[in-house]
């Protein structure tokens, strides 16, 4: 159960560093450093101030760093909301802030300026979800009290506010019965430069936590908010970050919608299924469980929502929250804390390259590494444009580059995953590899360069010194949840198993020659929306206290019959596992990748040197819930959605003409399918990974 408590504020000078950085350079900021919040007696907030007056430098990006871990006591036990705040006092002596007061009486006159040092106005930076935290202590699964994790935000929306005076302030829940302690370090990373979407002021919208007892409540806690469109505005966000708690806000998804002047524009549901596959994990708890928009140890996400279409120069604006109709009379609770966001510059199109989620030594993609197969990246519209087509450019050997091609539609603020063609890794440094990744200047995105480029570090996955294998597991007394795929590096199908018998123990043998494999074990449970693996403790009690099933396992051998590893039962959807064999690393076999050199550039298949645009664009993919089919077709055509083993999931019948469809995703498990259209006695098919 969560509970959010405020118990005690600190006051501290920070210590700074990188303060003379040149323009490009980066100024880093240490605000807490390995510091202790209690959660316990009803939670600790600590805040800092900064001794570093930025003013006068320009920056184009910043970013918010939480280092997340083991309090110096142990940690704590359940999972609690942790809010990291910036903090201006209104009544500090600014570039935007003076209170000039004159008091005339005769024959006494005094003229003060007055600095209200005890006032202090929040805006939310950043949020996450304390993991439950047992797991970490004492080395058990492989955790131990010097655990620690990062989160990491854009908070280049909040440039105007980190200048003169202002502070960081953390702030956990805390309800454990003994005394325990999550331990965070916070970070401010600025770079220096111009930025061509400028940020010029933050508006506080909402602020609290809102009970949901009735509709009219909650409408009457999230009042409209109006504010003034300045005449040198050329953009306007809405950015709202909400999370349900409390025994019906938490397990229940709810719909939220943005109205504009009254009229509704946006909706989302808040509710996360991906929280048994999070980063931190195996943890305590019912960490695998679906919640509303969060997940235990994971970083919250802020919905971001242009205001720009509804916003004229010097007139008013109003946005509100409203919630869908439901009467609840207690237990709904959701924290929101949004502002709005102004903007003096804006541009047609840019495509942002915003992270690199695999090859990387990132903990907060530890889920997806290491890998020896398919590079993932995540871009962002952030131009007013919509994003249909970007060049992506990828390599390890300079000499080598790929160039992928992505189509789709991205609207302004919306962000995807990439699953880029499979690397043949070669010129891989084995001593300290880096990944590069680049967006060309073509496309939708001519307009800005400065945000375009990223590299990051990354482990070689495991080297197997065989080439036979044996994967012994045991299924539970509910085996039709499970299925297990192993892939080469061209993601071509090598084992495929999904018929199993409860409670029964298998030996899967296999040969993998040279190269790179992923062996993946997938396990959902559709009646709790989610994953509970081969051992999950809730599910292993009898009811009514839990699901009645049974424990299994999953360990990999060698053909002689050696441990080469043992899986945790306790992996909520997936197991995902990336490997070479016969003793060579990445970059030291002969690659399959079909990937072909054209003058000293990769391109993957269907991509060269003229824009050959693909005739059916499936988008989102990687999907989750759904995807996108837009295609043009001279005839009647059938449409069928396909697992790995051939059977059909889904069959529809298109006629002549434009088609554009979204095709229902929410009752199929993580992985692979194709979509095959069959038109004029031709066939054309297409992968589909669904997450």
């Amino acid at each position: 159960m969560m509970k959010f408590f405020t118990l005690i504020i600190a006051l501290a000078i920070i210590s700074i560093s990188n303060l003379s950085a040149a323009n490009g350079d980066t100024v880093k900021m240490l605000f807490h450093s390995s510091t202790d919040l209690k959660c316990y007696g009803g939670g600790e907030r600590v805040n800092l101030w900064s001794a570093y007056n930025p003013t006068g430098k320009t920056f184009k990006k910043a970013y918010l760093k939480i280092t997340l871990g083991c309090g110096s006591q142990a940690c704590c036990v359940w999972d609690y909301i942790f809010n990291c705040f910036i903090m201006k006092k209104p009544g500090t002596i600014d570039s935007s802030f003076v209170r000039n007061d004159t008091i005339t009486k005769t024959p006494l006159v005094i003229n003060k300026i007055y600095k209200y040092f005890d006032k202090v106005e929040d805006y939310e930076l950043g949020r996450l979800i304390t993991p439950y935290g047992t797991y970490m202590e004492n080395g058990s699964n492989g955790f131990n009290k010097s655990w620690k994790h990062p989160y990491l935000y854009d908070i280049t929306d909040y440039l105007p506010l980190i200048k003169d005076s202002f502070g960081i302030g953390v702030i956990t829940g805390g309800w454990d019965a003994a005394p325990r302690a999550f331990s965070a370090t916070t970070e401010i990373f600025l770079v220096e430069g111009t930025s061509v979407k400028t940020p010029k002021e933050v508006k506080r919208v909402y602020f609290s936590s809102y009970d949901h007892a009735t509709t009219e409540k909650f409408d009457t806690n999230t009042r409209p908010f109006t504010f003034n469109v300045g005449a040198d505005v050329e953009a306007v966000k809405f950015r709202a970050t909400i999370t349900g708690h409390g025994s019906h806000g938490e397990f229940t998804p709810h719909t939220y919608y943005v109205k504009v002047d009254g009229t509704k524009q946006y909706e989302r549901e808040l509710w996360n299924k991906k929280c048994d596959e999070v980063a931190v994990a195996p943890q305590g708890g019912t960490w695998i469980f679906p919640r509303a928009n969060w997940c235990p140890g994971e970083g919250v996400l802020a919905d971001e929502w242009d205001l720009t279409p509804f916003a004229k120069k010097g007139q008013n604006l109003t946005v509100d929250i409203d919630m869908e109709d439901f009467t609840q009379t207690t237990g709904a609770n959701y924290q929101i804390y949004a502002d709005v966001i102004t903007y003096t510059s804006n541009i047609m199109h840019d495509a942002s390259l915003e992270d690199i989620i695999s090859p990387t030594n990132d903990k907060r993609h530890l889920q997806y590494n290491p890998i020896c197969k398919n590079p993932i990246v995540k871009i962002k519209n952030q131009g007013k444009d919509p994003l249909k087509k970007i060049f992506i450019d990828y390599w390890i050997d300079p000499s080598k580059k790929t160039t992928y091609k992505w189509t789709g539609f991205l609207k302004n603020g919306e962000s995807v995953e990439v699953t880029l063609p499979a690397l043949p890794w070669n010129g891989v440094d084995l001593v300290n590899p880096v990944f590069h990744v680049e967006l060309q200047k073509t496309g939708d995105n001519f307009d800005n360069t400065q945000n375009d480029k990223m590299s990051t570090t990354f482990d070689v996955p495991t080297v197997y010194n065989t080439e036979d294998f044996k994967l012994e597991f045991k299924t539970t007394n509910n085996p039709a949840e499970n299925y297990l795929i192993v892939r080469n590096e061209m993601g071509d199908t090598v084992v495929f198993k999904k018929t199993f018998t409860a409670n029964t123990a298998y030996t899967e043998n296999f040969n993998l020659p040279e190269g790179c494999y992923s062996l993946e074990f997938y396990d959902y449970d559709p009646n709790i929306e989610c994953g509970d693996g081969l051992s999950f403790w809730f599910s292993n009690q009898a009811p009514p206290n839990g699901l009645g099933k049974t424990a299994g396992y999953i360990r990999l051998k060698n053909g002689a019959n050696n441990l080469l590893k043992n899986f945790s039962g306790d992996f909520g959807r997936r197991i995902f596992h990336q490997f070479t064999t016969n003793n060579k690393k990445i970059g030291e076999y002969e690659a399959k990748s079909t990937l072909q050199y054209i003058d000293g550039n990769v391109f993957g298949v269907g991509i060269d040197k003229v824009d050959v645009q693909d005739p059916i664009q499936l988008y989102p993919n990687p999907a989750y819930d759904f995807v996108h089919i837009d295609m043009e077709l001279n005839g009647a055509s059938i449409l069928r959605l396909k697992d790995v083993a051939g059977n059909n999931l889904l069959v529809q019948k298109y006629y002549n003409g434009k088609v554009h469809d979204k095709i229902d995703l929410s009752d199929v498990c993580a992985g692979i399918y194709f979509i095959e259209i069959e038109s004029e006695g031709k066939m054309m098919v297409r992968k589909v990974v669904v997450e």
